[in-house]
C-alpha cells in the first residue's frame, strides 16, 4: 500500500509539472484522499460489527442454545453475549490496525518521514510473520493437545455411563455397591483431569519458560494452602462413603440435629 500511494504521488508530480508548489499540493491532496479511503474502510468496520452485534443481541434473534444432546451448555442469551464480545474484539483489532496503517501511509507520502514509515512498514511485517511462523511451528503440539483432550473427554463419558448404569443398578459389579458410584466416578473424573494436565502440561507454549513454571508453582501453593480444609472433608466424605457408615434412607444423629439421609454424594 506504501509502495502504491509513492508511486502514485511520483506520477501525480509528473503530470502536474515542475512547479514550487507542485509538491506541496499534491502531498496535502493525496494526504486528504488517503484519510478520507481510510475513514471510510473505518466507518465500514465499525458499522458492520455493530450491526452484527445488534442482530444478536435483539430478542428475537436467530441465536440457537449450545446443546450438546439434550443437555444445554449455553444459553441462547449466553451464546449471544460470546458472540458480541468476540465481534468487539475483532472490530477493535481491525480498527487499530486501520488507524496504525493509516499513520505509516501519511508518513510515507513525505519526504522527510518516509524512512521512518518503512521502518514501521518492516517492523509490522516482521511482528506478523514471527506470529505466524510461530502458530505454524506450533501445529503439531496443538494437534497433539487436542487428541489428548478429545481422548479424555471420552474416557469421561464412558466411565460416566458405566458408573450411572452401577448406581441405577442397570450394570451390576460383585463386591461394588451402588451408593459408591458417584464417589467413585468423581474420584474418577479428577483423576483423569489430573494426568491429562500432567500429559498437556509440555505441550502448552512458553511452559519451558521459567515464568510460566514459576507461576504454576505459585498458583499450586495456593490452592494447596487454602483447600486444606476442603482436601479434609473430602476424605471424610469418601471415609463415610466406602465404609456405609451410613446409606440412604438411614436415620441418623450428629450432634443436636437429627434427620434421614436423603443422599451422600461426594460433589
Amino acid at each position: 500500500m506504501l509502495v502504491l500511494i509513492q508511486k502514485l504521488q511520483e506520477w501525480l508530480t509528473a503530470s502536474i509539472g515542475d512547479h514550487p508548489y507542485t509538491a506541496v499540493v499534491t502531498t496535502l491532496a493525496l494526504t486528504g484522499f488517503i484519510i478520507l479511503v481510510y475513514w471510510l474502510f473505518y466507518a465500514l468496520v465499525f458499522r458492520g460489527f455493530r450491526s452484527l452485534s445488534r442482530r444478536v443481541l435483539k430478542e428475537d434473534s436467530d441465536v440457537q442454545p449450545l446443546r450438546i444432546q439434550k443437555q444445554e451448555i449455553l444459553s441462547a442469551a449466553e451464546v449471544a453475549a460470546v458472540l458480541n464480545r468476540t465481534f468487539q474484539v475483532i472490530s477493535w483489532a481491525l480498527r487499530i490496525f486501520i488507524i496504525l496503517s493509516l499513520l505509516n501511509t501519511v508518513l510515507g507520502v513525505f519526504h522527510s518521514t518516509r524512512d521512518l514509515a518503512a521502518m514501521g512498514n518492516n517492523l509490522l511485517r516482521s511482528a506478523v510473520a514471527g506470529i505466524w511462523q510461530s502458530f505454524v511451528d506450533y501445529l503439531p503440539d496443538l494437534i497433539t493437545t487436542l487428541v489428548i483432550l478429545f481422548i479424555a473427554y471420552l474416557l469421561l463419558k464412558l466411565f460416566n455411563l458405566v458408573f450411572m448404569g452401577v448406581q441405577r443398578q442397570r450394570i451390576r459389579i460383585p463386591g461394588f455397591y451402588p451408593e459408591w458410584a458417584k464417589t467413585s466416578f468423581s474420584l474418577l473424573r479428577v483423576l483423569i483431569i489430573a494426568m491429562t494436565l500432567v500429559v498437556v502440561f509440555p505441550y502448552l507454549p512458553g511452559s519451558d519458560s521459567p515464568a510460566f513454571q514459576g507461576v504454576t508453582i505459585f498458583l499450586g501453593l495456593l490452592f494447596s494452602l487454602g483447600s486444606t480444609s476442603a482436601v479434609a472433608n473430602v476424605v471424610a466424605g469418601i471415609v463415610i462413603t466406602f465404609t456405609r457408615a451410613f446409606k440412604v434412607g438411614d436415620q441418623v444423629r450428629i450432634a443436636h440435629s437429627e434427620g434421614k439421609v436423603m443422599s451422600a454424594p461426594l460433589s
